[in-house]
């Protein structure tokens, strides 16, 4: 099948070996429209196609299942496979592979898996594993994968009114994630430099949220906010209302608690106690 002994009229060169694998322009047309294009267009391919950005296994793989509707994807190659997919917009296997995904989600990898899909602009994906982070935010914002998040998906991650995590441990893996991005960077962790790597994340901390007696001990007495903000969340914590405060202090409800809520709201329609908002 890949052996250009049998009538093979294109040979790819795969990977940063270029070891040759041969295919069929029509095969691979018929399943592909990028493929397609490629042999078919104004401006022909080459016989001769470089593909130096995926490795032979998986980019075999790949091509077996365009010629048999094979799935060999496993835990080792389902990344590699996937970028095959959206490289030659082949969505029926890269369905499967998204699937696959899925089901393999666990706290540990969670955070792997949603920069994974955050860089292959994978939506389903990204949506799949940003809603389990939100479920067990307590333990994903615990592991070592969550301060090797990029800073577009922390952001999609605290963000969230759904996060199921107290603040306060926000604030601790938020503080974590700014202290290796500061390591990454060979920057001194110190407060200041932590507050300048957060930047417009420390925003998205609800410190109003967040126990007094904590507050007190374990924030207060750093340099992460300054004396204004500092003052502002003495108040705010202890019942005042702080209108110019610029950090977000809605209560977080976890994904559960939210539906309770949405039911109980339109119940509350249903029953005439005014119209009910349908969040």
């Amino acid at each position: 099948m890949f052996n250009q002994q049998l009538a093979c009229d294109v040979k790819f060169k795969v990977g940063q070996s270029r070891s040759p694998v041969g295919a069929h322009k029509y095969v691979l047309g018929a399943r592909s429209d990028v493929f397609f294009t490629m042999f078919n267009g104004s401006i022909p391919q080459s016989n001769d196609v470089d593909v130096p950005d995926i490795e032979i296994e998986p980019f075999k793989i790949f091509l077996r299942y365009l010629y048999c509707d094979e799935v060999l994807i496993d835990t080792d190659n389902v990344l590699s496979v996937l970028y095959c997919c959206k490289k030659y917009n082949v969505q029926s296997l890269l369905t499967k592979c998204v699937d696959f995904l899925k089901d393999m989600v666990s706290v540990d990898n969670v955070c792997s898996l949603f920069e994974q899909a955050h860089f292959f602009d994978e939506k389903q994906l990204y949506k799949s594993c940003l809603s389990f982070i939100h479920r067990q935010g307590t333990e994903v914002l615990q592991t070592d994968g969550f301060i090797k998040l990029s800073r577009a998906c922390v952001s999609d991650v605290i963000s969230s009114d759904s996060l199921a995590c107290e603040e306060s441990f926000i604030f601790e893996a938020m503080l974590r994630w700014a202290e290796a991005e500061c390591k990454a960077k060979n920057k001194t962790v110190n407060d200041s430099n932590l507050r300048e790597i957060l930047g417009d994340l420390l925003f998205l901390i609800r410190f109003s949220l967040i126990d007094m007696s904590y507050y007190s001990s374990n924030i207060s007495t750093r340099k992460i906010l300054t004396d204004a903000e500092k003052v502002g969340f003495f108040q705010a914590i202890s019942g005042t209302v702080v209108s110019s405060m610029k950090f977000n202090s809605k209560k977080r409800l976890p994904p559960r608690e939210r539906v309770v809520k949405k039911f109980q709201n339109r119940r509350r329609g249903w029953m005439g106690f005014g119209d009910g908002p349908w969040e």
